[in-house]
């Protein structure tokens, strides 16, 4: 549907209307509905006494102003015009409101979440743990039962839920402090036993 109030502004039109399956008028003009349906019945008479519709356009002349018709399609748009707009002038804005081109919003589309790719955490048996332990005792002896339950403890790894994240983690952490019990270069030796271990198992 054209736009009847930007039509009206171009055209300093009194009113501006539109007939059709929406009726529309906007404008100085008192009981709208009752002149629509005049308007409606007088174009309706003369267009079935025509037969057919041989005009792009038709003017109604009043005293002081006139009735620009325009039918386009199913609608027939109208504006009650001053004289001082000629009709030619008043058929060039019309049709640069018809064909104006409303910009049309881009739009935005919100792109769908990416589904972060979640690696599957795959749990080791505790008895990992165990053979860990073997190892530590066969280089700290009799201080390698307190040492690993407190690494273990200090890590806050469980034993229900061991990764090899946590494994690992356990591994460096045990030698940082076992080095301090047998020296860097023995606890460098227990580590790599100890990865061998995970590596192998």
């Amino acid at each position: 549907m054209i736009d009847v109030n930007l039509l009206k502004e171009k055209t300093s039109a009194r009113a501006c209307f539109v007939i059709g399956p929406n009726n529309v008028l906007i404008g100085d003009v008192e009981k709208p509905d009752e002149i629509l349906q005049r308007v409606s019945l007088v174009l309706k008479q003369t267009l079935n006494a025509l037969g057919v519709i041989p005009f792009r356009y038709l003017t109604i002349d009043g005293e002081n102003e006139y009735i620009l018709l325009i039918f386009k399609g199913k609608e027939i748009h109208g504006m009650v015009l001053p004289y001082s707009l000629p009709l030619e002038e008043g058929l060039r804005v019309y049709y640069e409101v018809a064909g104006k081109v409303k910009e049309e919003k881009e739009e935005v589309v919100e792109a769908p979440p990416i589904e972060e790719m979640k690696e599957e955490v795959v749990l080791l048996s505790p008895d990992i743990l165990q053979k860990l332990k073997e190892i530590a005792i066969s280089h700290l002896g009799d201080f390698a039962e307190d040492v690993f339950n407190n690494t273990l403890e200090d890590l806050e790894i469980k034993e229900d839920s061991l990764t090899m994240d946590t494994v690992m983690e356990f591994i460096v952490g045990f030698e940082k402090a076992a080095g301090m019990l047998i020296g860097p270069s023995r606890a460098e030796k227990m580590k790599e036993e100890m990865l061998t271990l995970i590596k192998e198992g």
